[in-house]
């Protein structure tokens, strides 16, 4: 190797170096309300110490172009895995549409389709009778919630729940998304299981896209 590789290896290891140190700064330096480097500042964090049986983000701010919530999240219902909601500005109508795609370890798949329905899907959560300490991460979008005139739709990243890993049908891949027929801009938000209560450490973080 020659003088100049040399020298040009030590300043690509240099680059690296700052780009982590820089990475670590802002992590550190992060606060609630505070611009994370992906552009993101975030608006409220909900931890359940107990379990509860819906959370609920109000007054949203609507300076931003998007949603993203962060779900970490379980049942205390005596099952393995189960559906989990929301519901914008305490509309309890029949103004919703949801579908969730299931794929089983061993192969298997299934869909939910809700035309009309109270509630649209926020994601598949472990329950009471998963492993222990086995938690759903979520992470779901609201594009364009503050826009007047659209329906407002959300799309939720896939997410693995391993359930109590019996067998191989307890590990399933999950795919959700929904919408809320209305116009009017998110100003509200609640979160709720399917049945049963959150457990006890959930925690919810809603962010807004700059």
């Amino acid at each position: 190797m020659g003088v100049l590789d040399g020298v040009a290896t030590e300043i690509n290891r240099l680059k690296r170096r700052v780009r982590r140190l820089e990475l670590v700064e802002s992590a550190s330096e992060f606060v609630e309300g505070s611009i994370s480097p992906s552009g993101m500042s975030l608006i409220e964090s909900i931890r359940t110490d107990t379990a509860s049986g819906s959370v609920v983000f109000s007054d949203i701010s609507q300076s931003y172009k998007h949603l993203v919530l962060y779900s970490h999240a379980k049942t205390t219902n005596a099952t393995e895995r189960q559906e989990s909601f929301w519901q914008a500005n305490d509309d309890t109508g029949s103004n919703y549409d949801t579908l969730s795609l299931r794929f089983s370890g061993d192969g298997a798949s299934s869909n939910s389709v809700s035309r009309a329905t109270t509630s649209a899907i926020l994601g598949r959560i472990p329950g009471a009778t998963a492993c222990d300490n086995a938690y759903a991460e979520i992470e779901t979008v609201w594009q364009n919630y503050s826009s007047s005139g659209i329906w407002k739709a959300s799309h939720s990243a896939p997410t693995v729940i391993f359930g109590n890993l019996g067998n191989d049908t307890d590990v399933q891949l999950s795919i959700a998304g929904g919408q809320w027929r209305s116009g009017s801009a998110v100003s509200s938000m609640e979160l709720f299981p399917s049945s049963g209560n959150w457990a006890a450490s959930c925690v919810f973080d809603l962010y807004g896209v700059i």
